[in-house]
């Protein structure tokens, strides 16, 4: 028997600049479309600026972390735009493409870092790098576009750094291992999880053990 379905509405999202993700006409007349401008490079700089600003003012950073991090969000920005351009979609990889909201998860963890990750230039970088190569390579389905991604992040964020002409000299640092301690509450102080650096599986190895003891499990499957 048919139950007839009334008053039902759809919402659906689609950015037509790219080439997976087009429609045809007799599917949009069904819509009323409307179009939302993308937010601007100097928008979107400003914004996760002012986050990161506003984090490290409230962890009490020096003024020299505070002066490389902010060229954080300019270098996240020219990598995505990079990426954009030499990753393209296709058949075989729909899902190559580097949204805000992918963005935004670079800043969230830099945020998400205690006081104590937050001391030296050197550190915010490296957390920085390891949080672009996660959101970044995560998702690259071949060696060959992992290779190229990692070489974007080191070329541009080595570019933002002499642009900047920062006093502080930075070595760029290799890629770097960092553990999301989401097993304790009481981290950071604040209720929630924050980011421990582990510098080798070795600690890394020791520290899922520890949380799989407190967490009385005897397995944790990733």
């Amino acid at each position: 028997e048919w139950i007839r379905i009334d008053d039902v509405q759809h919402i659906a999202v689609a950015n037509f600049s790219r080439q997976c993700a087009k429609s045809c006409s007799r599917t949009q007349n069904k819509f009323s479309i409307v179009n939302v401008t993308p937010m601007s490079d100097t928008t979107i700089n400003s914004i996760f600026s002012k986050i990161l600003g506003g984090r490290l003012t409230l962890l009490g950073a020096r003024n020299s972390v505070v002066e490389i991090a902010l060229t954080l969000s300019q270098s996240t920005i020219n990598i995505w735009r990079r990426l954009q351009s030499l990753l393209q979609p296709s058949q075989e990889k729909v899902h190559y493409t580097f949204e805000l909201e992918e963005m935004a998860r670079v800043f969230e963890g830099l945020v998400r870092c205690t006081a104590e990750e937050m001391m030296f230039p050197e550190q915010v970088v490296k957390v920085w790098r390891h949080e672009c190569e996660r959101s970044i390579c995560d998702k690259l389905v071949n060696f060959e576009d992992q290779l190229l991604a990692i070489d974007t992040i080191t070329t541009t964020l080595r570019a933002q750094i002499n642009k900047a002409n920062s006093s502080v000299p930075l070595v760029i640092p290799e890629s770097y291992l960092c553990h999301t301690d989401v097993m304790y509450t009481d981290v950071d102080g604040e209720g929630g999880g924050g980011y421990r650096p582990m510098h080798n599986d070795v600690a890394m190895k020791a520290r899922v053990q520890e949380a799989a003891v407190h967490l009385g499990l005897d397995c944790i499957v990733f």
